[in-house]
């Protein structure tokens, strides 16, 4: 807990000094902490919300987008190497690839509420799921989980960042399950529609 609160104090302080151009290399190593941190430095007018928002959620996919990267250039060869350790033999590799065929959208907004999300980011580039799509569900699932972090630093300030930033994972289970509810309705409602059409 002393090590999170004092990296948090360092963030901030670092992000004062340096502002926008710290923030994008930093958030895209740890997304929801310096979201939150944001949120915090923009209510004392440190940061401006619509500058500093965008590059978050910019932050973010680069982030996601270089561990798809890492899959999609050297998934094969990982699997090979370090599977038997995740029981990820190239057999089930080949059950993965289908998986992100028919579920990738899914799968991946519940990869960005987990810890192990980016164990998922690597799959889906070993899988070689279409990059645009890639983009666009990880699009879907960064905009409300940086919002999320961004406002409770900047409506509660300093002294609940530490505290939230400790439950994080929790938080984004329950995001995941709101984000998977959402995904499930628009699926049906778009459906409807082409049945009707």
């Amino acid at each position: 807990m002393l090590s999170l609160h004092l990296t948090i104090l360092r963030s901030i302080a670092l992000i004062s000094q340096y502002k926008y151009l710290i923030v994008l290399p930093i958030a895209i190593a740890e997304g929801p902490t310096i979201s939150a941190i944001s949120g915090f430095l923009s209510s004392t007018h440190i940061l401006n919300v619509f500058v500093v928002l965008p590059l978050l959620m910019v932050a973010d996919l680069i982030g996601d987008s270089i561990y798809y990267l890492i899959g999609a250039t050297g998934g094969k060869k990982l699997i090979e190497k370090y599977g038997h350790k995740f029981k990820m033999p190239e057999a089930r590799m080949n059950k993965v690839k289908q998986s992100f065929e028919q579920n990738g959208g899914k799968i991946l907004l519940f990869g960005k509420t987990q810890p192990y999300g980016s164990l998922i980011l690597l799959l889906s580039g070993a899988a070689k799921m279409r990059f645009k799509d890639f983009l666009f569900y990880n699009f879907i699932g960064t905009v409300p989980k940086t919002i999320l972090f961004f406002m409770v630093g900047y409506l509660f300030g300093y002294g609940v960042i530490n505290n939230f930033v400790s439950y994080a994972g929790e938080i984004s289970i329950a995001l995941g399950i709101f984000l998977l509810i959402g995904y499930f309705f628009l699926v049906r409602k778009l459906s409807a529609k082409e049945n009707i059409i």
